[in-house]
């Protein structure tokens, strides 16, 4: 028997981990691709983070489709990881990656984006990696699409359980490049005010 128990008193509640939100799950990706480098005088980070990307500028029109996020990869892809296309193109110039991702809390949620895949594919096409990215390991069983990555928790990040197959892109239209560009620095913003408010709090 416990020293609680004998003392008659009752032991107190496990903690509980805070509920994962679509916007928690958003900041870890911010801190699985958010790290900035120093090399010299140069500062900056490999990724650039773009978050709620429309397939055109403002997301109003009724076609648009939302990417809950893209990170574009400013360094150049390992050779190994090369399609059979951009191998035999032999332009090393064309080693970047735009990764996608869809963020999913729920089995539900994860259920009715397979049951609609054209939302998905709207950006799926555009991107040379694209990963699901899941509050718990729960939310995906065997259904995962064929070529997607898949990323859980761990501890402030992510980690990938599944790595995506890189893929041959479609170029992106100039509605969708804007929109990209929009996104970007609609997310910097948003970055630097919560490091700003993190300093001042402390």
């Amino acid at each position: 028997m416990s020293t609680l128990a004998l003392a008659g008193l009752e032991a107190p509640p496990a903690p509980t981990r805070p509920k994962e939100t679509e916007r928690t799950m958003l900041d870890r990706l911010r801190v699985r691709y958010g790290r900035t480098y120093m090399n010299g005088p140069y500062t900056g980070r490999q990724f650039v983070i773009a978050e709620k990307v429309a397939t055109s500028p403002g997301g109003s029109h009724s076609s648009a489709r939302i990417a809950d996020a893209l990170v574009l990869d400013t360094w150049g892809c390992p050779h190994a990881e090369l399609t059979e296309t951009e191998r035999g193109r032999r332009n090393w110039l064309e080693r970047y990656s735009i990764h996608g991702f869809e963020v999913k809390v729920s089995r539900s949620d994860w259920l009715s984006e397979l049951a609609d895949p054209a939302k998905a594919e709207a950006w799926v096409q555009h991107c040379h990696y694209f990963w699901l990215v899941v509050s718990d390991r729960s939310i995906v069983r065997d259904d995962l699409p064929d070529g997607w990555g898949l990323l859980i928790p761990h501890g402030r990040s992510l980690r990938a359980v599944a790595k995506p197959r890189r893929r041959d892109p479609l170029p992106l239209t100039l509605a969708a490049t804007i929109s990209v560009a929009r996104a970007v620095q609609r997310t910097e913003v948003a970055m630097a005010n919560t490091a700003l408010a993190s300093q001042t709090d402390t």
